[in-house]
């Protein structure tokens, strides 16, 4: 068992670590957080210009962080703003901080994801495999710092071993999740075939599944305005051609796509799209 450290600061950890990470990988900008019952909270930061991430709260599969924490591994985007493999929900904060290429490394604690480390810079580009290895490297060295924390035991067989199963399964349950929204993303992008179409069927009622959702097949409520987004995102255009087509503005899009995926409860566009397709609203 490893020993724990007496006077044991995550924080100052945290900090040692993104000095490290800045100062072997180059990047602009690096930030970090724990995560807690599933929930990554970036805490600390280096080389930022605003506040505007500090104290964010990402969810299992949500933004950049919350998919990295879910699948448990390297995560990266070369263009945050116009990714389509992640969700949206903080592009405000990653805008004013005018961050582009983002790479977000989840660190491993007894086989948990403990904290997720953050590489970013502020141009579009493809981050190197080179900065993405410094990143694992200082990451593996965080693992290894909050192994001494005193909340971190490993679980036991007597006393919390309910806990750890339940943990284990809504882990094993956000994972699948994201896989499965994954291929419903991978789908939205092939021609509009019949196999295609059962195929898309067959993951949204999974995806109902997994979420425990009794009625995965019912229509939810969807108002004519959101509709009309709905199509015309089904026909490829983004958030911004929606805008001018129909003549709103482009934060009122954002707002409305936020609330389409959370009404068919997905976490991207084109899921929102297939899941909008099964239940009968889109053609």
């Amino acid at each position: 068992m490893t020993p724990v450290a007496a006077g044991f600061d995550a924080s100052s950890a945290l900090d040692r670590t993104l000095a490290l990470a800045q100062r072997r990988s180059g990047f602009d900008v690096v930030f970090a957080g724990r995560v807690r019952s599933g929930t990554l909270r970036i805490s600390n930061l280096r080389g930022n210009r605003c506040e505007a991430l500090r104290g964010l709260s990402l969810p299992p599969g949500v933004g950049l962080g919350g998919r990295a924490t879910t699948l448990g591994r390297p995560v990266s985007v070369q263009d945050y703003s116009c990714a389509r493999a992640i969700t949206h929900e903080y592009d405000s904060a990653v805008a004013r901080e005018g961050l582009r290429a983002l790479v977000a490394i989840p660190t491993h604690v007894h086989g948990q994801v403990s904290a997720v480390l953050y590489g970013g810079v502020r141009a579009p580009m493809s981050i190197g495999d080179r900065a993405v290895d410094d990143l694992v490297t200082v990451g593996r060295q965080l693992s290894r710092d909050l192994e001494t924390s005193p909340s971190a035991v490993a679980p036991t067989r007597a006393g919390n071993g309910a806990s750890a199963c339940d943990n284990d399964t809504a882990s094993s349950r956000a994972h699948w999740c994201a896989v499965v929204e994954e291929m419903v993303a991978d789908l939205a992008g092939m021609p509009e075939r019949p196999v295609h179409a059962k195929v898309r069927t067959t993951c949204l009622e999974l995806l109902g599944a997994l979420r425990g959702q009794s009625d995965p097949g019912e229509s939810p409520a969807v108002g004519a305005e959101d509709l009309r987004v709905l199509e015309l995102a089904a026909v490829g255009c983004t958030d911004r051609d929606i805008a001018e087509n129909l003549g709103i503005e482009f934060h009122t899009v954002r707002r409305r796509m936020r609330l389409l995926r959370r009404v068919f409860g997905v976490h991207n566009r084109y899921a929102a799209v297939s899941a909008a397709r099964v239940a009968g609203l889109l053609s």
